[in-house]
């Protein structure tokens, strides 16, 4: 089965007619895969019509339209796009071909940039010659037509909520809709590190392996040696206890000494499993960092020999809400699929609604505030500051809270009383009450002064 997808609208009717001609022809012939049409590799580059076939990648250009890069720079941002996709394996940029795609044979077999032209009746015939260069099976690229146009459905049921209308509504108001987005989240991030570092790196990894590789593999020689030993003292043990006589303390030690070495022996055997088992896990993860290297060692490669692209044209941007980026934009099957978003003009912030909007919001905290002031009731009087002996108690409190505990401290007969709290306590001390008469009852009571 040929999944047509379609990455951003046509730009004339001439375009979809050839793109839709394409299709019939590839489908007629009974070729399987996918065909992409305004694929959006890179923010300058974008191509007509991309063929993901099993084995081959090929880039079609119709003949009425002169392509703006050459044959190597389409090579290399395709590879460039393709290697994004968790689906697919690793493509070099020199397995990535080409054909020039005209409805009447052309005046030339070939075109400037290097490919080959040829017809629409000789396309399939030009498909199959092509040599399959690359791991794509039929089911890779079942599957990977499948997560695009799920991923492309989900996006869309995905309603936008009031809130987030008003927002966008607001800050395009404000003049801030040529912001980019940012990158979506999963998408992978350009290497950071140089060339040279990811080599170090995968060498040393590779090291690592290998030293691993050693100790493992003297580990288990020196267990297999255990192991022997252990076999032939069980044998010994055996033997002795065929030719002992029938002596019943003796048979007793020579079977528990016969089940300890047993239970070593299982125990040895489950330590070399759990051994083999790790090294197989370890050896694993290395391969896998190794792997993930050598692919960020592949694309700093293509891109340091590809040219410098040609600086983007200026475009209209519209009003409505930035674009999302072509690597969380998934394809759809039946409708054209927003493109990649390209580089956005300078921020350009309107500054008169900005003004406008920050008067707004003095006026509205000026107002909060003397609301607050004068419904605010009037404070009684303020309580006089305690001396400043009473700071230096609670400072030393909490130094004696950080301290630890000694000896001293809890002995609870021994507190020691300061001079000046001493003198303090008996000013305010009260007197003692007189007797009352018995006729009468008085209250024996007496209020503490204030602070005690």
């Amino acid at each position: 089965m040929l999944h047509r997808l379609t990455f951003a609208p046509f730009p004339d009717t001439a375009a979809a007619t050839w793109f839709a001609d394409l299709g019939d022809a590839l489908e007629a012939a009974g070729i399987t895969g996918l065909l992409l049409a305004n694929l959006a590799v890179s923010e300058t580059e974008v191509l007509p019509a991309v063929a993901v076939l099993p084995g081959q990648v090929v880039v079609l250009q119709p003949a009425t339209k002169a392509p703006t890069t050459t044959a190597q720079e389409q090579q290399t941002a395709l590879a460039t796009w393709l290697s994004t996709w968790p689906e697919l394996p690793l493509v070099l940029a020199t397995a990535i071909a080409g054909l020039v795609v005209d409805q009447h044979p052309a005046a030339t077999p070939t075109v400037p940039d290097g490919w080959p032209a040829t017809t629409l009746e000789a396309l399939p015939r030009q498909l199959r010659a092509l040599p399959l260069t690359l791991p794509f099976s039929e089911a890779v690229l079942h599957t990977w037509a499948a997560s695009l146009t799920d991923e492309e459905e989900e996006t869309e049921d995905q309603p936008t909520g009031f809130w987030e209308q008003k927002a966008r509504q607001v800050w395009n108001w404000l003049g801030a809709a040529d912001v980019p987005a940012d990158p979506p989240y999963g998408a992978d991030a350009p290497p950071t590190t140089s060339p040279a570092d990811t080599a170090a790196e995968q060498q040393r990894l590779e090291q690592l392996r290998q030293q691993l590789f050693a100790e493992l593999e003297q580990q288990r020689l020196q267990m297999e040696a255990r192991e022997t030993v252990r076999e032939q003292s069980i044998a010994q043990l055996r033997q002795q206890l065929a030719a002992t006589p029938s002596a019943a303390a003796e048979v007793a030690a020579l079977q528990a000494r016969l089940a300890a070495e047993t239970q070593e022996k299982n125990a040895l055997a489950a330590a070399i499993a759990s051994s083999r088992q790790e090294a197989k896990v370890r050896n694993r993860e290395l391969e896998a960092r190794m792997q993930q290297l050598g692919h960020q060692v592949a694309q700093l490669q293509s891109r340091s020999t590809s040219a410098p692209a040609t600086a983007p044209a200026a475009a209209t941007l519209l009003t409505t809400a930035p674009a999302s980026s072509a690597q969380s934009a998934r394809v759809r099957a039946s409708g054209p699929i927003a493109p990649r978003p390209v580089a956005a003009t300078p921020w350009q912030l309107q500054w008169p609604r900005v003004a406008l909007v920050l008067v707004l919001l003095g006026g509205i905290g000026a107002g909060g505030w003397a609301v607050q002031h004068y419904a605010r009731p009037v404070a009684g009087p303020t309580e006089t500051s305690r001396p400043a002996r009473e700071d230096r108690s609670d400072i030393g409190d909490e130094n004696l809270e950080a301290a630890a505990p000694t000896l001293f401290d809890i002995q609870p007969d021994t507190i020691q009383v300061d001079s000046e709290q001493l003198d303090s306590a008996r000013e305010v001390a009260p007197e003692p009450a007189t007797p009352a008469p018995a006729a009468e009852v008085m209250d024996s009571v007496v209020a503490p002064a204030e602070g005690i």
